[in-house]
Parts: structure tokens; C-alpha cells; sequence
């Protein structure tokens, strides 16, 4: 029997069970039977291979005949996909150093077109950092899709994972000694039992202290997908890390054209990274952002060579800001108001849902009437924010982060709005009973409401006159269809 690498995704074990020897384990990783080489299903083959292969170098090295088995068999298959050459080249840079490890492996020499691979081979670093997230992200969509689509026995094909999620349960304590895809199986269990709201908080708590560079886009993806706020941001701050400039392009370049979640998650988290850096790159090129949109700076020849190169960065990146769906970047308020005005311009007014306008210098809300489908907003730290009339407009919106806008002084625009959440932290100009009226006409069903402890008398009161109002609707409605039933 096959020693399997401990770091396994659940369905790629699944997979492999039962392995006996080498030339089982290739085969069922790379079928070589023509069926099996149309379209996606070869995707997925390559994927499986390529995660034993990049993500387990000591198992390799351990395991000499077997890597010398997948080897041999991956690039025979991977010379074999004629679409892909390129993405194929940078993965034989990629796995070359860790084969050269393996005793045995130095001699093997392949050839895709006419790129030949033989020997030592340097590992570069960028194309380490895009393999490994796109790894992930392939990971997290097969593992999404497993167990979304299969009709899973969770309690005979997971028992131990089933075992942790009854004892979290029982005793309210985070399961320990999880890896992360036994995290996903559990997430999958606590939907399946309609567990989430007392299991997600105990999780997040359990991986807030384990998150790495080596783990933290995928966690990312779970955290993101699972409502586990601060797992999510605690793995933003370690992919920001690990992300440098040369990487995000690269895998923009690769997911522009994907629309599954994983990828678009991706595409956001990486396209951010980026957008953080256009107020240097703007500083550095020495233009104005609405010339650089319209394209004409790119022809001025009195520009220096590093201006250049900050302009067709800014190009770049302004040309992957029509397929961006979450703007939570920290850089707007950096921009001056025209070219605030400018970048909200070229977004995409029908996809973006998530906005953060944090730190702005603005008296009164830009122009927002056209972001129909923007359901977040995060106005946090608008200092000199006063008129949020524009809200009206936001038919979408549930999300309103307002904490220490100061200067607010008038609420009446949250009428009106299905808020799930809304904070009023640090809104200190709002007079109470200014408070007091707009939340008496707001929807508390579903409402959670952040504010300083000077104003909870007036929530607590405005949420009381609800449920009563509420009471009352219900009466009158039973009334009137106890009424229609009455025989005439």
C-alpha cells in the first residue's frame, strides 16, 4: 500500500484510496485512455498531479520510484496539451528544482515545443508564489464541487470529522488538530445539520492563530464563503504579504475570463492588492488620472523610463477595473476629489457590490445613483461627512458602516433601507432625537446595530416600538384572513 502525503484535500484522497503501488497511483492520476482527455476532466487530471507534485517535497524526496513515476507520467501528458503550452513551461520551472532533489531524477530531460528542460533548473519565486495560490484556488473550487454535487455519507466516509463537529457542539469549544480541508468537510456538516451559527464562530476561532502564507488564500476562500469576518481579514493581511506586483498581474492575466467563485474571489483579492499602490504609481508618473484613462499619456516621449513604466502599470491595471465586483482597497481617500470622481467612473456600475470610501475628504457622498447593484458600503473615518442623501439611490444596500463620521449630523436618508447592518459608532453631531425618528422608521427584522453606549436607551426604545408595531401588524393580518375564510 502507498503512503499518501498527510496535506491531501479530502477528494483527491478519495481519489487515491487504496493505492497499492506506483504505477496505480499515476494511472489513476493521469488515465491515459482517450475519454479521459476531453475537455475539464484533463484539467482536473493535471490539477491532481500537480498538487502531489508541487505542494509535497518531502514526500517526493522519500518516495524516489514514485516521483520518478509521476514525473515521467506528468510531462508526458502535460507535453501532450497543445492549448496551454505556456502555463505548461512555467509549471515544468515550477516542479524542476524539487525533482532535482530526488535522487535519480537529474537525468530526465522533456520537451514541449521548443522549450527543452534538462538538469538543475532555479526556482523562481514568482512563479512559486502563482502556482501555489492558483493551487489553492482549483482546490477550493474541486472541493466546493464535491461536496456540493455528490450525495455524501458523511458519517461512514468522514467519521472522525463528524466526531469533532458533535464535540464542538456538545462542549462549545473549538475542535483542535484539524487540518484545513477537515475544515471544509465540517463547514459542509454544520450546513447539512443547520448548525452554522454556533459552529462558524467556534472554527473561526480555532484557525485564527494558524493562518500562514502557505494556507491563507485558501482559508481565505472558506472564511469568505462561511461569514467568518475576522479569519477573513487576518488572511487578507498574510495574501497582501505574499502577493507582490509581478505575481497579482499574473494571475489577473490567468482568471480575467473565469466567473466561478473561487476565481473571482481571487481576481478581487489581487486586483485590490494593486489598486492600494495607484496613488504612488500616479506620484511616480507624474499625470493626471483621467488623461492616463483616456490612453493619450502613453504616447507622451518626455517621459522618463520609470514614468513610463508607472504609466502602463496604471494602464494595466485600470483595464481589469470593468471585471471587478469588491472594492475594499484602502486608497481612495488619497486621491483628490477629481480624481476620486475619475476611478468611481470606471468601475463597473451593474457588478460592484462591495465599496470602501473610508477616510474620505468628501462634505457629501459622490455620485452613487448608478451603482445599482451595490449591496456593502463603508464610509468608516469620513471625518467631514455630512450629507448622505445619495443613499436613497442604493436599492440593494444592507451593509453601512458610518463609525466616527463625526460631522453627520442627519440620519433620515437610512429610511427606507433594508439594513442588516448599520453603525453609528462614533457619529457624535446626530442629535438623539434626529436618532430617535429615523430608527423608529427602519426595519429592524434582521437588524444588528453597532453605536455608543450615550445613545442605547434610543435604540433599545426604537427596537421595542418595532416588534410591538410588528405584534399589532401581525393581529390585523390574522384578523382579516380569519375574516375572508368566515362564510358569507
Amino acid at each position: 500500500m502507498v503512503n499518501l502525503p498527510a496535506n491531501l484535500p479530502f477528494y483527491l484522497k478519495k481519489q487515491l484510496s487504496g493505492v497499492k503501488s506506483a504505477d496505480e497511483l499515476v494511472d489513476r492520476l493521469y488515465p491515459v485512455n482517450k475519454e479521459l482527455k476531453k475537455s475539464d476532466k484533463t484539467r482536473n487530471r493535471h490539477h491532481f498531479g500537480s498538487f502531489l507534485l508541487i505542494a509535497n517535497e518531502k514526500w517526493l524526496i522519500d518516495n524516489p520510484s514514485i516521483t520518478k513515476k509521476l514525473y515521467e507520467r506528468s510531462f508526458k501528458v502535460l507535453n501532450e496539451a497543445k492549448k496551454n503550452k505556456g502555463h505548461f513551461i512555467d509549471l515544468i520551472k515550477e516542479l524542476k528544482p524539487k525533482f532535482d532533489k530526488v535522487k535519480g531524477i537529474k537525468d530526465l530531460t522533456f520537451k514541449i515545443g521548443d522549450e527543452s528542460f534538462t538538469g538543475s533548473s532555479t526556482s523562481l519565486t514568482t512563479q512559486s508564489r502563482f502556482f501555489k495560490l492558483m493551487l489553492s484556488n482549483e482546490a477550493f473550487a474541486e472541493g466546493q464541487a464535491f461536496l456540493n454535487n455528490q450525495q455524501i455519507d458523511f458519517e461512514t466516509d468522514y467519521p472522525e470529522e463528524c466526531k469533532s463537529l458533535m464535540k464542538a457542539q456538545e462542549t462549545l469549544t473549538p475542535p483542535k488538530g484539524l487540518s484545513f480541508y477537515q475544515l471544509e468537510i465540517i463547514l459542509a456538516l454544520a450546513k447539512r445539520y443547520e448548525l452554522e451559527d454556533t459552529l462558524l464562530p467556534l472554527l473561526e476561532r480555532s484557525f485564527l492563530e494558524d493562518v500562514t502564507p502557505d494556507n491563507a488564500y485558501y482559508l481565505y476562500l472558506l472564511s469568505s464563503s462561511n461569514h467568518m469576518p475576522d479569519l477573513q481579514k487576518k488572511c487578507l493581511v498574510e495574501i497582501e504579504k505574499f502577493i507582490d506586483s509581478e505575481t497579482a498581474f499574473k494571475i489577473l492575466d490567468t482568471l480575467k475570463d473565469k466567473n466561478d467563485r473561487a476565481s473571482v474571489d481571487l481576481f478581487d483579492s489581487c486586483l485590490n492588492i494593486l489598486l492600494d499602490k495607484l496613488p504612488k504609481l500616479l506620484q511616480t508618473a507624474g499625470s493626471e488620472l483621467i488623461k492616463i484613462a483616456k490612453g493619450n499619456e502613453l504616447d507622451n516621449q518626455t517621459f522618463s523610463k520609470e514614468q513610463r513604466k508607472a504609466l502602463a502599470k496604471i494602464k494595466k491595471i485600470l483595464n481589469y477595473l470593468p471585471k471587478i465586483s469588491k472594492l475594499y482597497a484602502t486608497f481612495l481617500h488619497q486621491l483628490d476629489s477629481g480624481q476620486l470622481a475619475t476611478f468611481l467612473d470606471l468601475l463597473p456600475k451593474n457588478r460592484l457590490n462591495f465599496l470602501n470610501l473610508s477616510k474620505c475628504n468628501f462634505k457629501a457622498l459622490p455620485k452613487l445613483k448608478d451603482f445599482t447593484a451595490l449591496e456593502e458600503l463603508i464610509l468608516r473615518k469620513c471625518k467631514n461627512l455630512t450629507n448622505i442623501f445619495e443613499l436613497k439611490y442604493l436599492k440593494k444596500l444592507h451593509y453601512l458602516d458610518l463609525s466616527k463620521c463625526s460631522k453627520l449630523n442627519n440620519p433620515a436618508p437610512l429610511v427606507g433601507k433594508k439594513l442588516k447592518f448599520l453603525s453609528i459608532v462614533g457619529c457624535s453631531s446626530i442629535q438623539n432625537y434626529k436618532l430617535q425618528h429615523t430608527l423608529n422608521q427602519l426595519d429592524f427584522e434582521g437588524l444588528s446595530i453597532y453605536h455608543d453606549d450615550k445613545v442605547e436607551h434610543i435604540v433599545k426604545q426604537a427596537r421595542l416600538e418595532y416588534e410591538a408595531r410588528e405584534i399589532v401588524r401581525q393581529a390585523r393580518l390574522k384578523q382579516e384572513v380569519d375574516s375572508s375564510e368566515k362564510p358569507k
